[in-house]
């Protein structure tokens, strides 16, 4: 399986802990290659449609995104269908990952399985959010990294 993890989002505020909690993922995981696959990982500036041509390549898409709204630090694991919930977006920009996933199925490109790991962001987008998710996160994308593509072959 050839598995892309996504952060997505702005280096601004809250926005960023999609991109904190990648860059630590690669850190905690260098290795590209596993017993079961392979794994890419990067962070996009809020991609838009672009998302697409980010999704090319691979079998699975992981994102991770802060998800405005909920309980600051919740970790909410989501499929593309959950993003068209009544009175919830999972972006505040124009275009976001439901719209991407919506394009692409319209014009019939081949998507990866997606999931989304949305980080609840409170009501305070400006604001940081404590460390403490950005390892929570981590934490949650290392095991389901093991349980997905196995340990790493050097």
């Amino acid at each position: 399986m050839r598995l892309k993890v996504l952060g997505i989002g702005s280096p601004f505020g809250v926005d960023r802990i999609g991109w904190d909690v990648v860059e630590a993922l690669g850190a905690r995981h260098p290795h590209s290659r596993y017993a079961l696959g392979e794994l890419r990982i990067g962070c996009c500036d809020r991609p838009g449609v672009a998302l697409l041509e980010q999704l090319r390549d691979c079998d699975e898409a992981w994102i991770v995104d802060a998800l405005a709204g909920g309980r600051v630090g919740h970790l909410r694991w989501l499929v593309p269908e959950d993003l068209g919930l009544a009175g919830e977006s999972f972006s505040t920009h124009g275009a976001g990952v439901a719209d991407a996933l919506a394009l692409g199925a319209a014009l019939n490109e081949p998507l990866p399985a997606v999931r989304l790991l949305a980080i609840e962001a409170g009501c305070k987008p400006e604001a940081e959010l404590p460390q403490a998710c950005v390892a929570r996160a981590l934490d949650e994308l290392s095991m389901r990294l093991r349980d997905s593509l196995g340990e790493p072959l050097l």
